[in-house]
C-alpha cells in the first residue's frame, strides 16, 4: 500500500496527533480491529479536505479484511476530528476489493459502537506485487531438484571411498 486519502470536515475544538493506522481482523471477533500492520503518515486535517496519509511497508493480502483506524492524541472532550461520511455506498475498484458495510467509532479503543446509515469517505493508492512467472518457479524448481541429486551423488562417493 502506497497510500490512503481522507475526505474529511472541519475539526471539532482543537484535536491534535491524528494517527492513521492499519490493522487485520481480530482473530477473537473479526468485527474488531486485531494486529496492526503499521502506521501511515500526514498532517492532522483541522480545516478539512482531502488529505494523503503515506505508508513504506504495508503489505495487503488479496482477499483479505483490513481495518483503517484514526485515532488522535487529544481526549474528545477537547476536540474531535471529522471523517467525512456519505450516504453513497459505491466504490470503484478494478482488482476486485470490496468494502464493508459498517463503520465503527470508539471514544476509549474498548468498547465500539457499529453503524450502518453512512460510510466514511476515503482512497487507497496501492501498487500490485507481481505474481512470480510459472517458468521462474519452473526454473527454481528444477535448480532445488539438480542441487539435491548433486549432494546425493557427492554423500555417495564419499561413502563409497570410506567403505573401500
Amino acid at each position: 500500500m502506497n497510500s490512503i486519502q481522507l475526505q474529511t470536515g472541519p475539526a471539532i475544538g482543537n484535536p491534535s496527533g491524528l494517527a492513521v493506522s492499519v490493522y487485520t481482523h481480530s482473530s477473537v471477533d473479526s468485527r474488531f480491529p486485531g494486529t496492526w500492520l503499521g502506521s501511515l503518515t500526514g498532517p492532522d486535517p483541522t480545516a478539512g479536505g482531502i488529505f494523503s496519509y503515506h505508508s513504506s511497508d504495508i503489505l495487503l493480502s488479496p482477499r483479505t479484511g483490513y481495518f483503517l483506524v484514526l485515532s488522535a492524541t487529544t481526549p474528545t472532550a477537547d476536540g474531535a476530528f471529522a471523517w467525512s461520511l456519505t450516504k453513497s455506498f459505491g466504490y470503484d475498484s478494478s482488482d476486485g476489493w470490496g468494502r464493508a458495510i459498517f463503520r465503527y467509532s470508539s471514544a476509549d479503543g474498548l468498547s465500539w459502537d457499529r453503524n450502518l446509515a453512512e460510510s466514511v469517505q476515503f482512497g487507497v493508492n496501492a501498487t500490485a506485487v507481481p505474481e512470480p512467472s510459472s517458468w521462474l518457479l519452473v526454473a527454481l524448481g528444477l535448480a532445488g531438484w539438480r542441487f539435491r541429486m548433486a549432494a546425493f551423488c557427492a554423500c555417495s562417493r564419499s561413502f563409497a571411498a570410506l567403505r573401500s
